[in-house]
């Protein structure tokens, strides 16, 4: 199991992460994958991972 930092997973970090960049990128996804430094596919697959596609 994943060791709580600060009190969250770092699951729930990520979900955080993506949530923010998705929001301030008006869900664009080929933004919001380069401002989190990852590629489109990346993204789309973390987001179906943590539910929120």
């Amino acid at each position: 199991s994943e060791r709580p930092l600060h009190g969250k997973t770092i699951k729930e970090i990520e979900r955080e992460r993506i949530v923010k960049a998705l929001d301030y990128t008006n869900f664009n996804i080929s933004r919001a994958a380069s401002l989190l430094g990852m590629s489109r596919s990346t993204l789309y697959r973390k987001m179906r991972a943590l539910n929120l596609y």
